[in-house]
């Protein structure tokens, strides 16, 4: 079966982590005997507009991944900031639309799989002049409100003239029901997590007397809650009672926010702010750390606390958020409320005073992950999907 893969997102380099999970997936597909073809959507921002945001540097061009699997790539017209949203998406849908007409013949493709509500409509319109099936895979849940202007409702009819909405995370379910008024073709494909041998032997059989917390984000995100776990940590610090240190992984607008606020509520020697770090050096933090915390809202998916679970840390998540899908409280992960410090520094406590109980846990979180949500068994469900359709 020729498939077709329509995203935004795609790395531009072989460390660069935006779109990586693309890669691992169609990656994945490729094993289970799939014949692939990418075709990557990048905006195209003339020099003059560069003033509404003038540190935007122009996407460079996709990895080529190699795997005898062919990266395209289109660009559109785009405006930053989501100003004159309804032009930049209808010149967009118009450039894709266009470039889809000449790959579908030229690949004979059997099935469209679309990332990203966006694109949905320049390729349903496209491929239902050549009855070529549709599946769109949603990763999040876009709330700006320029961003669905001029195309809400064009996006509403595409989505729900596709085969099948796939969603990683049942958090998404709410928001795309209410866009596309029911859920009866929704499916859950959650993503994976890249495997490393390292996985294997770090089993977290005994905690130091100093435990390491580590978070690997986006920095630029406050949906990441890094300061309700500043606030949790420095009310824990009160009680004088605890050894810990807290990595803080990842670059972007609001680190030296957290820096300052890490500094002013005095844990300058607690936490360290390591930057942007690649993948393999991501890896390198997880061997070396005992508990993965980031309490994130919203959050569709969590393949970070996925990842961090893959190496047998003790993960913390958010209750009724993506990572619930694989974090059962006190059973396979920690669950905290949402934007509660008092809830979050309870956990934090809990983890020192039952440490036994806490490696137990951790262990268990590792096994179901390794059971359940690796890319290969990911790719075995959209591959069931792509054969129903």
């Amino acid at each position: 079966m020729n498939i077709l893969i329509v995203t935004p997102w795609f790395p531009s380099h072989a460390e660069d982590h935006d779109g990586l999970f693309i890669v691992n997936s169609i990656t994945a597909l490729k094993n289970e005997g799939y014949n692939i073809t990418v075709l990557v959507t990048r905006p195209w921002i003339p020099s003059i507009l560069k003033i509404i945001k003038p540190n935007r540097h122009q996407p460079r061009d996709p990895f080529q991944i190699g795997h005898d699997i062919e990266i395209l790539v289109t660009y559109y017209f785009s405006i930053p900031r989501n100003y004159a949203r309804w032009l930049s998406n209808w010149i967009s849908f118009k450039q894709i639309g266009m470039r889809l007409k000449k790959i579908i013949k030229n690949y004979s493709i059997d099935l469209i799989h679309v990332h990203n509500e966006l694109s949905v409509p320049s390729v349903i319109r496209v491929a239902s002049q050549f009855a070529v099936p549709v599946i769109a895979t949603m990763h999040g849940a876009e709330t700006n409100e320029r961003y669905w202007r001029g195309v809400r409702k064009p996006i509403s009819k595409a989505l729900s003239q596709v085969k099948k909405i796939v969603l990683v995370g049942e958090p998404l379910r709410n928001f795309f029901k209410k866009l596309v008024k029911n859920d009866n073709n929704f499916a859950i494909v959650p993503n994976g997590f890249l495997f490393s041998k390292n996985m294997l032997i770090n089993n977290k059989r005994y905690w130091p007397d100093t435990l390491t917390f580590v978070s690997a984000s986006n920095l630029s995100d406050d949906a990441k809650r890094i300061d309700i776990t500043l606030l949790a940590f420095a009310d824990l610090e009160k009680e004088k009672k605890y050894n810990w240190t807290y990595i803080v992984i990842g670059d972007g607008t609001l680190k030296t926010t957290y820096e300052q606020l890490a500094f002013s509520l005095g844990l300058k020697d607690k936490v360290k702010f390591v930057g942007f770090c690649t993948h393999a050096e991501v890896y390198c933090y997880l061997l070396k750390s005992d508990i993965f915390c980031l309490p994130s809202f919203p959050e569709a998916f969590g393949v970070a606390h996925l990842e961090a679970m893959a190496f047998g840390l003790l993960a913390i998540g958010t209750q009724d958020q993506g990572p619930s899908m694989f974090i059962k409280h006190e059973e396979t992960g920690l669950l905290v409320e949402r934007d509660s410090v008092f809830s979050l520094k309870n956990v934090l406590r809990m983890i020192f005073n039952h440490p036994e109980k806490m490696k137990l846990i951790a262990l268990n979180g590792k096994k179901h992950v390794h059971e359940n949500f690796t890319w290969e068994q990911h790719a075995k469900k959209l591959s069931a999907i792509y054969q129903e359709v």
